[in-house]
């Protein structure tokens, strides 16, 4: 579950400003780690049954509407599976649900950052009202 808020609001980040991408099964030091072990925590155990799970997520964290924003594609690397995450900017603002509270989160270099109401307030006003 927390590595699903961390993925989400990555996607909400990027949504929010101008897109970007993602590589879910690599490490922080560039290593290929793969998601098999997420798999086998899945009923079903394959890419199929983790894209379910990632939708499920995506669906009561970020909101079904969102989804086409969002692309998964999922490559063998050796005995390694990864899935990149291509996400498209959304053309209103997008809100991360997450223990029952709204958050807002914008992309800054190479982090996603969360806004505070009045924060989020004035970016939404300039970044989405134009």
């Amino acid at each position: 579950k927390d590595l699903h808020k961390a993925v989400m609001k990555n996607i909400a980040g990027f949504m929010n400003t101008g897109g970007g991408g993602l590589l879910l099964g690599g490490g922080d030091e560039g290593e290929m780690l793969g998601l098999e072990q997420e798999f086998q925590s899945l009923g079903k155990p394959n890419a199929d049954g983790f894209e379910n799970s990632f939708n499920t997520a995506f669906r009561h964290m970020i909101g079904p509407e969102h989804r086409p924003y969002v692309s998964l594609d999922f490559e063998r690397l050796g005995e390694k599976t990864v899935c990149r995450v291509v996400v498209l900017p959304a053309p209103e603002p997008v809100y991360l649900t997450h223990n029952n509270q709204e958050e807002f989160y914008i992309r800054t270099g190479n982090a996603s950052q969360p806004l505070t109401i009045s924060q989020a307030v004035k970016y939404v006003q300039t970044h989405f009202n134009r």
